[in-house]
């Protein structure tokens, strides 16, 4: 049997917004409060994760840091930079962001906040760069926009760790819709 001592939950942050029409992150985009507030939320509120961890586009470090501060999130511990999108990250690490994140960490004395680091070219490369940060212990990763994940479903996939080396949470695919000016 597994131990829960210590789950960090890795949140991928980084995107543009672009197939949405936004000139911005979507994860910004206010439902009376930002689309990721929600989704950090779930985790935030579950009493077995230790840790949040959120891989964000460098043009978004700063927003994200203060919806963290804004909101109280107390178990966001890293946010690591990530590229444009989320498939596309920079993978050398940018000193201005880290100096002005430490700033931050000081400013607002988060004192479960460790330091940040900076994904990779791929989505895969940065959750890698995320497990990395992470240490030990179990790892969930998920895509800040999904903020509806159940509690229930969390806790099945965690339920299924007790037999299994990994386990992967899916939803049903569902149909795209697009709009378009052009008749069909």
């Amino acid at each position: 049997m597994k131990s829960y001592e210590h789950i960090t939950a890795i949140i991928l942050c980084a995107g543009a917004g672009a197939r949405m029409g936004l000139d911005y992150n979507k994860l910004l985009y206010s439902f009376k409060k930002p689309l990721i507030y929600y989704t950090i939320n779930i985790f935030e509120q579950r009493k077995y994760v230790n840790n949040i961890i959120l891989v964000v586009n460098k043009n978004d470090q700063k927003t994200f840091h203060n919806l963290v501060q804004k909101h109280s999130f107390t178990k966001v511990r890293h946010i690591l930079t990530g590229g444009d999108t989320r498939q596309k990250s920079s993978y050398t690490v940018n000193k201005n962001d880290q100096k002005t994140f430490h700033n931050l960490v000081q400013k607002h004395s988060f004192t479960k906040v460790r330091h940040i680091l900076t994904g990779g070219d791929t989505r895969q490369k940065s959750s890698y760069t995320g497990v990395h940060a992470a240490n030990d212990g179990i790892v969930m990763i998920h895509d800040g926009a999904q903020p509806f994940v159940h509690p229930k479903d969390i806790n099945n996939a965690l339920s299924t760790l007790k037999e299994n080396e990994g386990v992967t949470l899916a939803v049903p695919v569902k149909d795209t819709i697009k709009q378009t000016d052009k008749k069909m």
